[in-house]
């Protein structure tokens, strides 16, 4: 799982261009840095001490990459989760999970300075919780124990519906090719839909009967990046 998120990641940064005429070709991409909330429901028969009744926060951090062919927007993207930390009286508990996406959108606006579209995306996801004991200042010192955390995972496929806002700064003109590139920021707001599964793994072997989840997130991010068109050598 996280080999094929990696490999998401290398191809959204080297491929964010695409044809956008015989002569042209166009697209972009950048880092994002936002905020979530996802549903965490599905993790409370592995955390004592806490009600997850409630959405928990996520902080996330990524690249997306977009290439434009007409009024038409493909890409990728990819994220890393940092979810909030609980601590009790014998344990840590922290949240945290990866996810990457194709995608497909459309522009609905398309300026020189400015672009908006909604987008599709279908992808995969990893997200879990890693358990950890305190350590115990009461035990004597010839007596050890394992501190070796316990990670708890679930594998999924979601859906991310997002609307997505670009604005482009003046752009530059290379003289030598004709190639045009200019600093791009942008919104991305959206939902994140997984599927319900059972499949939880955790460190040493796989949880049966284990309760259905899917990841359910609410986000916004901001985009910072780059855009720029390429002249095609005939």
């Amino acid at each position: 799982m996280k080999k094929t998120l990696l490999i998401l990641i290398l191809i959204g940064l080297m491929d964010t261009r695409a044809q956008t005429s015989n002569t042209f070709k166009t697209g972009g991409g950048g880092f994002t840095i936002g905020m979530g909330s996802m549903n965490l429901k599905a993790f409370q028969p592995y955390v004592n001490g806490r009600d997850l009744s409630q959405n928990g926060s996520q902080f996330i951090f990524g690249i997306t990459g977009n290439k434009k062919y007409k009024r038409t927007m493909t890409g990728l993207s990819a994220s890393i989760m940092m979810g909030e930390k609980i601590k009790t009286d014998s344990l840590n508990y922290s949240f945290s999970g990866i996810s990457g996406s194709f995608d497909f959108g459309y522009l609905l606006v398309d300026q020189e300075h400015f672009k908006f579209f909604p987008m599709l995306g279908l992808g995969l996801n990893n997200y879990g919780v890693k358990i950890k004991r305190k350590a115990s200042e009461s035990l004597p010192s010839v007596v050890t124990y394992s501190d070796r955390p316990i990670k708890i995972n679930n594998t999924g496929i979601n859906l991310d519906l997002s609307i997505n806002f670009r604005f482009i700064s003046k752009y530059k003109t290379n003289p030598k090719d004709q190639s045009k590139a200019a600093f791009m920021t942008g919104l991305k707001i959206g939902y994140v839909h997984g599927f319900d599964n059972s499949i939880w793994r955790y460190t040493g072997g796989s949880i049966t009967n284990g309760p259905a989840f899917g990841m359910r997130m609410y986000y916004i991010k901001l985009v910072l990046g780059g855009f720029g068109y390429t002249q095609v050598k005939k």
